[in-house]
């Protein structure tokens, strides 16, 4: 009976583990897609702070975060993407020394206008939010 209990346990804490995976790259492609759509508030509920942008400036307030959101949405105008593929890298997981929360870096690569584009989102793992952009 124990030895049940045990593997359910197991079964139990996998799933929510690859649950947890799934939500997170839906979170970064939902996050890509919204920001380039010029879908600020739906970004905004996405994200949290502090917030690294291309691994230089970090972002701690909330005010800030619509101000450089709106910046993005001004310089690239409405856009929709069409996302080709996503990966985690592995190497870049762990505790961020900006952040200070262990994340996961997803590279998310997408089709917009007529090139393609690579950018890398930030997932602090703790809670899925989105607290970093790269690329």
């Amino acid at each position: 009976m124990r030895r049940l209990l045990l593997i359910a346990i197991m079964v139990v804490c996998c799933h929510s583990i690859v649950n947890a995976d799934d939500k997170t790259e839906a979170t970064a492609k939902d996050f890509l897609r919204k920001i380039f759509a010029g879908d600020i508030q739906g970004a905004k509920e996405l994200s949290a702070v502090p917030f690294s942008f291309d691994r230089k400036d970090l972002i701690k307030d909330e005010k800030d975060i619509e101000g450089f959101f709106n910046q993005i949405t001004t310089q690239n105008g409405k856009l929709d993407i069409a996302i080709t593929s996503i990966k985690e890298i592995e190497d870049r997981k762990g505790v961020h020394k900006e952040l200070k929360d262990e994340i996961i870096v997803y590279e998310i690569e997408f089709k917009i206008k007529d090139s393609t584009e690579k950018l890398q989102v930030f997932i602090r793992k703790k809670d899925g939010k989105v607290v970093g952009l790269f690329g």
